[in-house]
């Protein structure tokens, strides 16, 4: 699993335990936080309805309070119809309970008028308010059913110093239900949104926290492929150490496999020059050797000599290409410029086989980022090989095309195909297919410096068997700001 999800499902897993919880917690404290402030206005609601019964329940007592002016007024109340929006809720019916008893607890008057005469004094409402305690109590009017609770408050009759009755006042939890339940609701539905919001935060914590992680693996990826970058700029300083560790890490890795391959490569191509140096000095040694041998072979000496030149001299050049990771200061060229300089150069060693040249070159667009100096060795590399395995009396074509972003270099001979094998193979070091006419192998570093030459200026080089016939060498560049 990425790491990204993990820290998305793990920051997710707490955010939703979390909302959950407190969502919870607010549902389940969201009845008391109701019924406090609807008690505390029972209270004052008994406390003022006992003062306007005192009169009356000294007048009637011990009789019922059915006819009663309080009792009308209250009846009355009852049969109020009500329109009164709540927030949400819109309340239509009164639904308000009131009872008085007297000091032994029996009913005297109630709005259901089947519990008059019955005894209350063991509610706690009445039984405390009569000891002089504050009397509430929560009961279910059907036994079991908890949707059929009430809850009540009782104050105290006092006539003088002495308790003389209790008015109760009560009051369904069902009238506060439907604010509960919308509440509930609209509390849920935020709750899920929070969850939403968290949801794509989590989704853009993870992809922040890991956005570094993932560019720093990208880095690692591409050295790995053997691309010259620089480390990238992280703003964790973590990370961004981690990288530039990793950067000296490849510089040094890169250093000790470069001296080691490259010693093998030299060694191994030294061995025909300087055994044939060896034979021949060896022969030369010789008193009675005639001058016609003894010039043949000095001769096979000087060319093995400068043959052992050439290959240290591009060894050299390939090595300072290979370590260089960027380019130095690059300024704007016109590459027709360099194709032109580089064509006269070489039109000697092309004429003196009788060799053709064909140039196709646009008059505009032709402007490239880089160092001159390297580009040139890139062209005459190329060009040296297409004239190299080109027949007599063949044609070099070169042609430069422009496109948007960048433009390509094509130049072609009509030589022999390259084989499938050896076109996996033509940008390795030290490798070369034999010259026409039976000629010398050259050192096979023409192409790699090629390749070290197009990767330094951003491009690409390739070499391909063209379908009429022939070989053709491509080389794209940047154009001037797509570097």
């Amino acid at each position: 699993m990425r790491l990204s999800v993990r820290i998305f499902i793990g920051y997710f897993v707490l955010v939703a335990a979390a909302l959950w919880w407190y969502i919870q917690s607010t549902v389940d404290e969201l009845k008391p936080a109701y019924l406090q402030p609807s008690e505390e206005v029972m209270v004052d609601t008994a406390n003022l309805l006992a003062e306007l019964a005192a009169p009356m329940v000294m007048q009637r007592f011990p009789d019922d309070l059915r006819n009663t002016e309080l009792a009308d007024s209250i009846n009355r109340y009852l049969q109020r119809e009500l329109d009164a929006q709540i927030w949400s809720y819109h309340k239509t019916d009164p639904n308000l309970i009131v009872y008085i008893t007297d000091a032994r607890g029996q009913v005297l008057y109630h709005t259901q008028y089947d519990q008059i005469g019955a005894d209350y004094s063991q509610w706690l409402d009445v039984g405390l308010t009569l000891k002089g305690e504050y009397g509430a109590r929560t009961s279910e009017a059907i036994p079991g059913q908890i949707a059929t609770r009430e809850a009540y408050v009782a104050a105290p009759i006092i006539v003088g110093d002495e308790i003389i009755g209790v008015l109760a006042v009560g009051k369904p939890h069902a009238g506060l239900q439907p604010l509960l339940t919308a509440t509930q609701h609209k509390i849920i539905i935020q709750g899920l949104l929070l969850m939403l919001v968290a949801l794509v935060l989590g989704v853009l914590l993870s992809w922040w926290l890991t956005h570094s992680i993932r560019r720093l693996t990208e880095y690692a990826r591409r050295v790995r492929d053997g691309e010259r970058i620089d480390p990238p700029q992280l703003a964790e300083k973590e990370l961004s150490y981690l990288a530039s560790a990793m950067a000296e890490m490849r510089t040094e890795l890169r250093a000790a496999n470069y001296v080691e391959r490259y010693i093998h490569s030299i060694t191994h191509e030294m061995k025909s020059p300087i055994a044939a140096i060896r034979g021949a000095a060896e022969l030369l040694s010789e008193p009675q050797m005639a001058d016609q041998q003894r010039d043949r072979f000095v001769g096979n000496i000087n060319t093995e000599v400068k043959q052992l030149q050439d290959l240290i001299d591009r060894l050299l050049e390939l090595a300072k290409l290979e370590k260089q990771e960027r380019l130095h200061a690059p300024t704007g060229l016109d590459i027709r410029d360099l194709l032109q300089r580089v064509q006269q150069r070489q039109a000697a060693s092309a004429a003196a086989q009788y060799r053709l040249w064909q140039v196709y070159m646009p008059n505009t667009g032709c402007q490239v980022l880089g160092d001159a100096f390297l580009l040139e060795i890139a062209l005459s590399n190329m060009l040296d090989n297409a004239i190299q395995f080109c027949p007599s009396e063949g044609t070099i074509q070169v042609e430069l095309i422009v496109r948007q972003r960048d433009l390509s270099i094509l130049i072609a001979n009509q030589g022999e195909p390259i084989p499938d094998y050896a076109l996996r193979r033509v940008f390795d070091r030290f490798y070369s297919l034999p010259r026409p006419g039976g000629k010398r192998k050259s050192t096979g570093l023409g192409l790699a410096i090629v390749r070290e030459i197009a990767t330094l200026h951003g491009g690409a080089v390739d070499v391909r068997n063209r379908v009429a016939g022939g070989v053709e060498v491509e080389l794209v560049l940047p154009r001037s700001g797509n570097l």
